[in-house]
C-alpha cells in the first residue's frame, strides 16, 4: 500500500501539530473580533446648584469599537440646563479613561469611558411684575 504524501505529512505527527496550531489560531481570531455598537450617553454626575452636569458612555475595548456622538451628549445637557432655568450648557471639559482592568498577568482594560463635563450659562431672571 502506497502513501500520498499527505498522509505521510500527518503520520509523521507534524502535520496534526500543525492543523491543531491552524483551529486554535481560526477560533482566537473568532474571539477576539471586536464588534461596532452605538453607544447611548447616560448622565453620571448633576449638581443643579452648581449648574454642572457630566455624561458618559462606557464600553470594553476588548471587545467593543464604540460609536457615539458627542452633539448629542450637548443636546441633552442643553435639555436639563433649560429645565433647571438656565439658558443653556457649556463645554466644561473632556476625558477618556480606562475605568477597570483585568485581574489576570497582563491587567488589560476591561471597561473604558469617555466623559463630556457641562456647566450650565446665563441663568434666567424671572421678570417681575
Amino acid at each position: 500500500m502506497r502513501l500520498s504524501k499527505v498522509n505521510l505529512f500527518f503520520s509523521s505527527g507534524r502535520g496534526l501539530l500543525c492543523a491543531a496550531l491552524l483551529i486554535v489560531l481560526l477560533a482566537a481570531s473568532g474571539c477576539t473580533a471586536r464588534r461596532s455598537v452605538q453607544m447611548e450617553w447616560m448622565p453620571v454626575e448633576t449638581n443643579r446648584n452648581a449648574g454642572f452636569l457630566s455624561y458618559a458612555v462606557m464600553w470594553n475595548p476588548r471587545h467593543d469599537r464604540p460609536s457615539f456622538d458627542e452633539a448629542r451628549a450637548a443636546d441633552m445637557a442643553t435639555e436639563k440646563c433649560l429645565a433647571w432655568g438656565f439658558q443653556y450648557a457649556e463645554p466644561a471639559g473632556s476625558a477618556t479613561e480606562c475605568t477597570r482592568f483585568s485581574t489576570d498577568a497582563l491587567s488589560t482594560c476591561i471597561r473604558k469611558e469617555r466623559r463630556l463635563d457641562f456647566r450650565c450659562v446665563n441663568a434666567v431672571v424671572a421678570e417681575r411684575r
